[in-house]
């Protein structure tokens, strides 16, 4: 009978410098949050899901994976964010033979031109309210016409930047696969 289990490692948050005068005294430290990895087994190996963020974490990570005695057969990134795969080349280069790879697929070009579109709209409704009827109801105050073109730049620049890095990622990511075994 197979038998099928879990373990979770986990990091602790990791302090983030803030740039805004009074931020620490006011609210306390920034910090990323605690991440998490897991690996999932049973009789036949094991499946990883996600590597973390830095080099560090990263080792830790595959050490504790080794310490497990199960062969690692898959590494699953659940989506692109830095704290989900940025760790992914110690685990690489620790764990032998190179599991296989599994990245979320990412949307056809349409979907994804909603999406943003979405996000897009809604931003620009957030940025209006102010500026709105409903602006008394909640007590928002209208920003400075320079610090709402500033806002707006910044979350334009933002956008660009996020949609370009996917894009070199599931260029990456491509790469990886038809490196594979098999393909």
């Amino acid at each position: 009978m197979m038998s099928l289990g879990f373990d979770v490692f986990a990091v602790a948050p990791k302090p983030i410098p803030s740039a805004v005068p009074g931020f620490e005294k006011a609210v306390g430290p920034a910090t990323w949050p605690p991440s998490t990895s897991t690996l999932i087994s049973d009789d036949d190996g094991a499946l990883l899901v996600d590597c973390l963020i830095t080099e560090q974490e990263g080792r830790q990570l595959a050490a504790w994976v080794k310490s497990h005695d199960r062969e690692l057969r898959y590494v699953y990134i659940t989506h692109p964010h830095a704290d989900h795969f940025l760790g992914l080349p110690e685990i690489l280069a620790a764990i032998s033979p190179v599991p296989a790879l599994t990245f979320l697929v990412h949307a056809p070009p349409l979907v994804a031109f909603a999406v943003l579109g979405a996000t897009f709209l809604v931003a620009l409704c957030a940025i209006m309210l102010p500026y709105s009827p409903l602006a008394n109801l909640f007590g928002f105050v209208p920003l400075p016409i320079s610090y709402l073109v500033v806002v707006v730049i910044i979350a334009g620049l933002y956008m660009l930047s996020a949609e370009y890095t996917k894009r070199l990622f599931y260029r990456w990511e491509l790469k990886l696969v038809r490196n594979l075994p098999g393909h």
